[in-house]
């Protein structure tokens, strides 16, 4: 039975979402530059200060490429293939047309907003549109690349017949989820708390203090759904646990030598620094044992002798 060719120019849920991306994009590549320079020279704020909301900044903006992600992982995740030609297309155009219309209606506002502040952006974004929609694509493509292997994946699940649907919740997953829970909660009743007491704060803190609450709500919000994904097997939530894990074990080794090496340091941040540690490879040690992987379908596959797939703990 043949194949049908379809030579549709456009997908339209791609073309949209490679739109909103992409103007999401510029307008953070117009802006990014600009923010420090008001934050200075209309709000007075330190370099310490403006460095704290650009590092928040990029969380927010980390969080909306996760979301782009999920979003073109569900989208292309069943019709990829037959539909290739045109997801291409619809998001070189839609990232190119995005981004040019974000860039300058944000230069249009802040050059309405603030006339003292001179901005090129017909000449700037001319400059900048090749590479930024080339660096639009990378995410996107991995993206759609990751659905068709997941997708891979779980077809070579079925076929050498792995299920966990009569498997228990190994010990080490529960633990796993409980720390992430605790440290979900902490979070979010921290936010209310500095809400509160901000107005008690001095220096840096107070006149951050919004951007710290936002911090807590948001980190609270993140590691309550990677226990949900841990707590129901899911594969994603076992990766960004062993993400987070890793690299706040990393962190937390940078913190400490960087707090002790600079001759100061209190007690209780010693204290934090550590127990973060600490947690950090317990959750590690509960993410990687066999068993663990396994409930997650976090395997490798091998060949036999007889050609035949075979699981890899």
């Amino acid at each position: 039975m043949k194949a049908k060719i379809d030579l549709s120019l456009i997908e339209p849920r791609t073309f949209l979402l490679t739109v909103i991306f992409s103007f999401v994009w510029g307008f953070k590549k117009q802006l990014g530059p600009i923010i420090p320079v008001i934050l200075h020279e209309f709000y007075d704020y330190s370099s310490l200060e403006i460095a704290v909301i650009e590092a928040f900044l990029n969380g927010i903006w980390f969080l909306l490429i996760i979301l782009l992600f999920v979003a073109f992982f569900y989208i292309c995740n069943r019709n990829f293939i037959n539909k290739i030609g045109s997801t291409i297309i619809s998001a070189v155009v839609g990232n190119v047309i995005g981004f040019w219309v974000g860039y300058l209606v944000t230069a249009g506002c802040v050059m309405f907003l603030m006339p003292t502040i001179d901005l090129a952006p017909f000449a700037s974004v001319s400059i900048s549109l090749v590479w930024e929609v080339a660096s639009l694509l990378l995410y996107e493509f991995a993206a759609i690349a990751s659905a068709f292997l997941v997708k891979e994946w779980n077809r070579k699940l079925e076929q050498v017949g792995f299920t966990t649907e009569d498997m228990k919740m190994p010990g080490t997953v529960l633990v796993a989820f409980i720390l992430y829970v605790i440290f979900g909660a902490a979070s979010l009743i921290l936010a209310p708390i500095f809400a509160v007491s901000g107005q008690l704060m001095i220096g840096l803190t107070a006149k951050l203090r919004i951007f710290m609450v936002s911090a807590f709500l948001v980190n609270g919000v993140a590691e309550l759904a990677i226990g949900y994904g841990l707590y129901n097997g899911k594969r994603w939530g076992w990766l960004f646990a062993f993400i987070s894990s890793t690299t706040g074990v990393i962190i937390s080794i940078s913190l400490l030598i960087a707090h002790m090496t600079s001759g100061f340091i209190e007690l209780w941040m010693l204290i934090g620094l550590i127990i973060a540690l600490l947690l950090n490879l317990i959750i590690l040690a509960c993410l990687l044992p066999a068993n663990t992987r396994k409930y997650f379908r976090f395997l490798n596959f091998e060949n036999s002798q007889n050609n035949k797939s075979s699981l890899n703990f």
